[in-house]
């Protein structure tokens, strides 16, 4: 039997495997508004690396929705129909954050999102 990674899981898969997070926030966004959560301080899914909790933040979306995300600042959506630099993406998968960060999100319609921590 092979030890647990989440490294390899969260590389080019779906994340299964995956176990239940003991932390997840969700939240139903309002069209066009960012909305803040801010990366929780602890998780007993893991244990503080150099007196900072690191995580990775899966991301879960309401079908059929364009929701932007942005860490430690406002989400944007594109600008138009020329490519512009921006800081914003759309629907990330899994992203690593560390506690005390915020984590923006804007859906152009609005829409649900959930977000599971996983400490590593």
């Amino acid at each position: 039997m092979s030890l647990f990674n989440i490294n390899s899981v969260i590389e080019n898969s779906s994340g299964f495997g995956l176990p239940f997070s003991d932390t997840i926030w969700s939240a139903t966004l309002a069209a066009d508004t960012d909305t803040l959560l801010t990366v929780p301080g602890g998780s007993s899914l893991g244990k503080p690396m150099d007196n900072v909790n690191k995580f990775i933040a899966v991301f879960s979306y309401e079908d059929e929705t364009d929701t932007f995300v942005r860490l430690n600042a406002v989400a944007d959506e594109p600008a138009g129909a020329a490519f512009a630099a921006g800081g914003s993406e759309l629907a990330p998968n899994a992203r690593y954050c560390e506690a005390g960060d915020i984590i923006h999100a804007r859906s152009i319609g609005g829409g649900d999102i959930v977000v599971a921590f996983y400490a590593i």
